[in-house]
């Protein structure tokens, strides 16, 4: 948000599988060209023309980065920020100044000149290894900036959200949501419905909930899951709300019945045999073949 932020180099050592000697030749070589200031007491980096590229558009983005700034560690650089932000974002000057009081008092004795010592204070906060080789970039120094300046992306990249969505919580509700509905199908669709419902905590819960029960359904189920719906089809018609019969509670009623459906067409219920059969009469009594009435007629046995 505002090219200011904390980088260990054992992080960078690390992800890119370098040694820490040809970590400290590309930095020397972004310290050289002025494309970065790094302290090295509290690992932070600087990058002073990030605001020429990145434009702070509005008040609100720059209350974000002053909120973000004010959460670094103790670094040296606090003074080449400011001189970034009145260079490239001076209608904001007043707002910093705001919220960043003890960074402005602690410039108001310091002059502005910088002249031939402006290319050694590139170096105050680098290492011994790093002062030692700005003068001439040897081996892979300069090959390795456009490594260093991808993984810098990389990690800006990270902490963003994949698009659409707008926070990095809605997007991880999502992918949760997403690897427990059993068609996935049209994820683009269902990511767009996921951000127009942008779910809270209570109703993220309400909607797993209600997939559970949805996946232990018989209209789910039947089928090899043929009529599962598409998950943006589900998501926008609230399918969570919906009310579903499982299998267990279709085999309980079926019990709580008595076996399977009876014909009525003849007054008391008679449980069938073979329902293919029709129903036969047997010498004009109205009887069912193969069943009994459940009351004794007093006829002949």
């Amino acid at each position: 948000m505002a090219g200011y932020y904390v980088l260990p180099k054992p992080y960078v050592v690390y992800d890119l599988q370098w040694l820490p000697e040809r970590l400290d030749k590309a930095l020397a070589e972004l310290l050289r060209m002025g494309l970065i200031k790094y302290c090295e007491q509290n690992d932070v980096v600087f990058i002073p023309n990030f605001f020429k590229y990145n434009p702070i558009q509005n008040r609100n983005q720059a209350v974000g980065v002053a909120k973000r700034v004010s959460e670094l560690p103790a670094n040296t650089l606090q003074k080449d920020f400011l001189a970034a932000v009145k260079r490239f974002a001076q209608p904001f000057m007043e707002l910093f100044a705001e919220r960043l009081t003890e960074w402005f008092g602690n410039t108001e004795t310091e002059t502005e000149t910088e002249t031939e010592t402006d290319t050694e204070d590139k170096y105050i906060c680098a290492s011994k290894a790093a002062q030692e080789s700005k003068c001439t970039p040897e081996g892979d120094g300069v090959e390795a900036l456009d490594e260093v300046a991808a993984t810098l992306d990389e990690q800006k990249a990270k902490s963003r959200p994949r698009s659409p969505f707008t926070n990095k919580r809605q997007e991880q509700f999502f992918d949760e949501f997403w690897e427990r509905y059993p068609k996935k199908r049209s994820k683009g669709r269902a990511e767009r419905a996921w951000v127009k419902i942008k779910p809270d905590e209570q109703l993220f819960s309400a909607i797993l909930d209600g997939l559970e029960r949805a996946k232990t359904s018989v209209e789910w189920l039947k089928d090899d899951g043929q009529y599962i719906p598409y998950p943006s089809s589900w998501l926008n018609a609230k399918g969570w709300e919906d009310e579903y019969k499982t299998t267990a509670e279709v085999n309980s009623n079926a019990q709580h019945r008595g076996c399977t459906p009876k014909p009525s067409a003849f007054g008391n219920a008679v449980q069938a045999k073979n329902r293919f059969a029709g129903l036969a009469r047997d010498g004009g009594t109205g009887r069912v073949i193969g069943c009994q009435d459940s009351t004794n007629t007093g006829g002949n046995s």
